[in-house]
């Protein structure tokens, strides 16, 4: 009798000569995630919330954290005026081998009225050898907390910029902090002549005097009894300033010769001289000459020396030649 087949469905069946194929399984549809902006925005076209601003918050999300609060970015005090004119001076210690190179470590400003408008510790980017605590009063824990010096010249140039600067020895405190400021709006005291100690007979040259001294005989103030403070020599300067500032701005008003009067060193501007001017300026200058070398070689003195005629003559040969009158080369 014929063999009979085995059905598929069999588990029995003994497996033929070809294995089957697993069959694929399709998986089962996932059920979407909820979103909870899109079911609210369902319920909102449905008329089930009536305030359409909500679809923009619930679309937003949570607001974003508040930003961490910055620490101070400038060391300019709030609540004082920034006046037209303004004092300053700085603090500084020593670095190098013996210490006896100066650099930035403290800077004050104050306006006007003497009020401190700015006030920075600055960290010096060299190793500190000095730090000069009996006069300057800084230490090292000060400095741990200074600033960086690049922050504070920016700062100290974006305050000083378009305004008079007032101080004692002002290229001392524009020298550390690396900066320039023109000289039509510097007022230093150290420099106004009235205020300098007199000329030496030996030199004729005058020389500035500390401002502890000025202060105390021009108004009546002690300072530096300690370490200094630079507030305080800030103030001391701006009112030594305030109490010549008439008679010194008047001066200046006046051209080269009244800057000449109360800034020492300013230089007098020369009128300059016409050509028949400077032709006749000659001609004195050559009499001169010739009435000096007549002299030597008349009347020679007794045990001279017997070539002065010769000396005369070599003087007469080297007089400058007479200008020309008319435009040449050589005429301006």
């Amino acid at each position: 009798p014929p063999r009979a087949t085995p059905r598929a469905d069999d588990g029995n069946a003994e497996p033929t000569g070809k294995p089957r194929k697993k069959a694929r399984r399709t998986p089962a549809p996932m059920a979407p995630p909820e979103q909870p902006n899109w079911k609210r925005l369902q319920e909102v076209l449905r008329g089930k919330s009536g305030a359409a601003s909500e679809i923009t918050a619930a679309a937003a999300g949570p607001p974003p954290p508040p930003p961490a609060p910055a620490g101070p970015v400038s060391s300019l005090l709030t609540g004082v005026s920034i006046t037209d004119k303004l004092g300053i001076d700085c603090e500084m210690v020593g670095v190098g081998a013996d210490g006896a190179r100066s650099v930035l470590a403290r800077v004050v400003v104050v306006n006007w009225d003497g009020q401190k408008v700015y006030d920075a510790l600055v960290r010096p980017r060299e190793r500190v050898t000095d730090f000069r605590t009996w006069v300057t009063g800084i230490t090292a824990k000060d400095l741990r907390k200074g600033r960086d010096f690049f922050e504070v010249q920016k700062e100290v140039a974006e305050l000083i910029r378009n305004r008079m600067l007032i101080g004692h020895a002002l290229h001392n405190d524009l020298s550390v902090l690396m900066l320039s400021h023109p000289k039509a709006s510097i007022r230093d005291t150290s420099q106004y002549v009235p205020l300098r100690s007199s000329a030496a007979k030996q030199t004729g040259k005058s020389h500035p005097r500390a401002l502890r001294k000025l202060a105390q005989e021009e108004l009546g103030m002690q300072i530096q009894t300690g370490a200094h403070d630079p507030t305080e020599d800030a103030v001391a300067s701006l009112l030594l300033y305030r109490r010549h500032a008439n008679e010194w701005e008047k001066a200046l008003r006046g051209g080269s010769k009244g800057r000449a009067l109360v800034i020492r060193g300013a230089k007098v501007k020369r009128k300059s001289l016409t050509l028949e001017q400077r032709q006749v300026q000659d001609k004195r200058r050559q009499r001169e000459m010739r009435e000096r070398a007549r002299t030597a070689g008349a009347a020679p003195a007794a045990g001279a020396d017997p070539s002065s005629r010769a000396k005369a003559a070599r003087v007469e040969a080297a007089l400058p030649a007479p200008r020309a009158s008319g435009r040449g080369a050589n005429s301006r």
